[in-house]
């Protein structure tokens, strides 16, 4: 019995047709090898591995050619699927004898020239197995990393979508109760079913104290060796997902410790917060503190995303909190740049206004810092940033200072938000952008997507209903620190 074609398997019919060798097929088969061997033995069949071609001179059966037929018989019954015979020194041609017997027993049969050394039959041969095994390896490889980004991006649901792609089988994951934890289909095949049809292939992956799982494969065909090494390696990623690391237990803990601090009053000790931003804090126990301002709390969205992909990359975690639909707070490593830090955010920086604090304790972190640097955050354009150098509005919050601009935009900011709760007009987003891009018609047009005609019709009527000359540079000033500071109070 032959095997079926695989990997580092040729069909007889390739090597003929290698003409650099300049062999004569005189009886064709069908079926693949994987060696060739080199015998002058009578009986080499215990030598012989199945699926071979067997090379040889025909020396000893050089006075005796009628034994031929029980040579050949004893190749067949090992499995030999050709025969190449080399002539020009035993025997000047192919011996009739070994044709008929060739024919009679289903062996394949070819000769070599005197001028074809049988070294380079094998040389040819191992060269295009090595190549065929290098193309399947490079093949493996890619496939683990698509099963690996499937598993990131998706869990385990992806991850079995995309491995049941590549070997194109049913797959399920059951644990030791038989409870179906996961599985996707595979045209009529389902791995989920009790006694599936198709060829089934189980792979036990960890076991965790009395508990282990089971990736089952059910396919139209048995599965290839290099599919079954991608289940093995999808049990692998699975079992990650599945188990959930020591370490992200141990961070669930410290959450839920934290969550019961909170619940007890005790969340501002020192002692609960350390583990926490241990993780955070640089080796000297500094973080910087970062404020993100958008326009949109969809800009944000997409901004703490970028941030989130950076981060992974980098084996960091995220450290963020909203502090409004637009507004989020970023503590990072104190020892994280400036630059760096912009970085984090990629193209989408563009979209975001940020303000990077000093580095400091973690346990120096509080109302008014944040407060100060969300107040620069949002006095700066979009698309740019301040480092702790540049925060040149620290004088804002001083309690006098504050309680004018809290009067001050009780109103007028405070009006433009009572008429955009009427009407959507959008008046206050207008007033701020058109402030913080230098009072710039066509600026402001760009940054809110819409026309110029509409932006002046929508500062005429911010001006009727905030009383205010928007021609004045003074008010205007005025107007840039209400909008960055305090909201309005309400009435």
């Amino acid at each position: 019995m032959h095997a079926t074609a695989g990997q580092g398997q040729l069909t007889v019919r390739w090597l003929i047709n290698q003409h650099g060798l300049a062999l004569r097929e005189i009886v064709p088969t069908p079926h693949r090898f994987t060696v060739v061997h080199i015998s002058e033995l009578a009986d080499p069949s215990r030598f012989l591995l199945p699926d071979s071609i067997v090379l040889t001179l025909g020396m000893a059966f050089e006075h005796k050619p009628e034994a031929f037929d029980e040579y050949v018989a004893t190749l067949a019954a090992a499995d030999v699927v050709a025969i190449g015979f080399g002539t020009g020194l035993s025997f000047a041609t192919v011996p009739p004898a070994l044709i008929d017997a060739a024919t009679a027993h289903h062996v394949g049969l070819f000769e070599v020239p005197h001028d074809t050394p049988f070294i380079s039959i094998q040389s040819t041969v191992n060269t295009e197995i090595s190549r065929q095994h290098m193309r399947q390896q490079e093949r493996l490889n890619a496939a683990q990393r698509r099963a690996h980004r499937a598993a990131i991006a998706g869990g385990i649901p992806e991850l079995l979508e995309c491995v049941a792609d590549e070997v194109h089988a049913a797959l399920c994951i059951q644990d030791n109760d038989q409870r179906v934890i996961a599985h996707v289909t595979h045209g009529k095949y389902d791995a989920s079913v009790p006694d599936p049809a198709g060829h089934v292939t189980r792979h036990k992956m960890l076991t965790f104290g009395e508990r282990y799982h089971r990736l089952i494969a059910v396919s139209r065909s048995p599965l290839r060796p290099e599919h079954r090494i991608l289940i093995q390696h999808c049990g692998s990623l699975a079992d990650l997902l599945l188990q959930r690391p020591s370490s992200l237990r141990n961070a669930r803990s410290e959450l839920n410790s934290m969550a019961l601090s909170m619940l007890l009053g005790l969340a501002g000790e020192a002692a609960q917060m350390e583990p926490v931003f241990a993780r955070i804090a640089d080796s000297r126990g500094e973080v910087r503190p970062v404020v993100i301002h958008a326009d949109t709390a969809d800009h944000l969205a997409k901004a703490l995303a970028a941030l989130e992909h950076s981060l992974w990359a980098g084996t960091r975690e995220r450290c963020t909190i909203n502090l409004d639909s637009c507004t989020a707070l970023l503590l990072v490593r104190g020892s994280r740049s400036v630059e760096s830090v912009i970085e984090l955010f990629g193209e989408l920086a563009r979209q975001i206004r940020i303000c990077v604090g000093g580095a400091r304790p973690w346990q120096n972190i509080d109302h008014p810092l944040v407060g100060s640097l969300v107040t620069s955050a949002k006095s700066i354009p979009v698309g740019s940033y301040v480092g702790p150098q540049d925060n040149a509005l620290a004088w804002l919050r001083g309690a006098a200072v504050m309680e004018a601009l809290d009067q001050h935009a009780h109103e007028t900011i405070g009006r433009l938000e009572h008429y955009d709760e009427l009407y959507g007009a959008h008046l206050r987003l207008t007033l701020a952008t058109h402030l913080q891009r230098g009072a710039q018609i066509k600026a402001t047009a760009e940054a809110l997507g819409i026309h110029r005609h509409t932006v002046r019709s929508r500062l005429a009527k911010i001006s009727e209903i905030c009383e205010v000359n928007l021609d004045d540079p003074v008010t205007r000033a005025e107007l840039l620190i209400v909008t960055v500071t305090r909201k309005p109070r309400p009435d």
